[in-house]
């Protein structure tokens, strides 16, 4: 934990000790402190409600989200949690709307009370506009948040929603690419080599962006080398694309300038855990079993 952190903690012990133990079981636990669902009763129910419209959490949210430890106990689920409860304090805060402290009114924007005399006592636009916020945030008024809303930062708000939704941008791509990777995979052993005009690996090498964003510095792109691709009769094409796509991941892994004019830009693209957990050495030792395999099926065809 970085040292302002841990300084920031210690003085909400001092403060608010039931806040520490909240702040402090959100960052070692943040799935077990927000929980699986995303709803009034489950916050109702529990401790998630005092972190919710508490300017301190949020003053302890910025150092979370930004800490490299926390950042790898979060997943695109519990990303989308805390954006949703971000914009719903700015919208609950920015549009607060006191009538909506009265239990009767809440009950008839639940459909469960009669208009009654509200009727007479707000326009049809103003009852409109009532409703409309309360079917947004109108959790918020169950729980009786109301009273810290002078309390909130909307720019720290501002702040946290952006760094958020980067951190989702984030996982959204990883997410997309790890499906492109599987789609590409399977394309890749369904392919006939034999007999297709374009199988994949005919029309792409370790140059190509689609192959960069999924196959380049992957494990499993190596485990279909090694266990299915080395013992297919291979056209010498795609021997050289395939040498091409492990060549350019060892030059990746090893940072080796040479095989590529625009290195730092397309590196970059590459998420770090895939550049961390890449077997170099075994790409290493694949690309020489293919090189040998292109002279074989050169000599073979001399021979012939």
């Amino acid at each position: 934990m970085p040292h302002d952190m841990y300084n920031f903690l210690k003085e909400i012990e001092k403060e608010n000790p039931k806040d520490y133990f909240l702040f402090s079981k959100f960052y070692f636990y943040p799935e077990e402190s927000l929980g699986t669902k995303d709803n009034q009763q489950y916050y109702e129910e529990n401790d998630v409600k005092y972190l919710i419209m508490n300017s301190n959490f949020l003053k302890f949210l910025e150092f979370c989200i930004e800490e490299d430890r926390f950042k790898k106990k979060l997943n695109l689920d519990l990303l989308n949690k805390i954006r949703s409860f971000l914009f719903d304090t700015k919208d609950f805060v920015t549009y607060y709307a006191p009538e909506l402290e009265d239990e009767s009114l809440r009950q008839w924007c639940r459909n469960k009370n009669p208009v009654g005399d509200y009727d007479q006592k707000y326009s049809i636009l103003e009852l409109w506009g009532i409703a409309c916020h309360y079917d947004s945030v109108g959790w918020m008024y169950e729980l009786n948040l109301g009273k810290t809303r002078n309390e909130i930062d909307l720019d720290l708000v501002d702040k946290l929603i952006t760094a958020n939704s980067k951190q989702i941008t984030v996982f959204e791509e990883i997410e997309n690419s790890l499906k492109e990777k599987r789609d590409i995979i399977k394309t890749i052993l369904k392919d006939d080599y034999e007999n297709d005009f374009y199988p994949f690996l005919a029309t792409n090498n370790g140059h190509n962006q689609k192959v960069l964003r999924t196959i380049i510095c992957d494990n499993d792109f190596l485990e279909v080398c090694d266990n299915i691709l080395k013992n297919q009769k291979l056209p010498d094409l795609i021997v050289d694309n395939i040498i091409d796509i492990l060549e350019v991941s060892v030059a990746f892994k090893t940072l080796d300038y040479s095989l590529c004019t625009d290195f730092n830009s397309q590196y970059e693209k590459i998420s770090k855990e895939k550049l961390n957990s890449f077997d170099y050495q075994k790409a290493q030792k694949l690309i020489l079993t293919f090189k040998i395999k292109k002279r074989r099926n050169t000599l073979i065809r001399a021979v012939k």
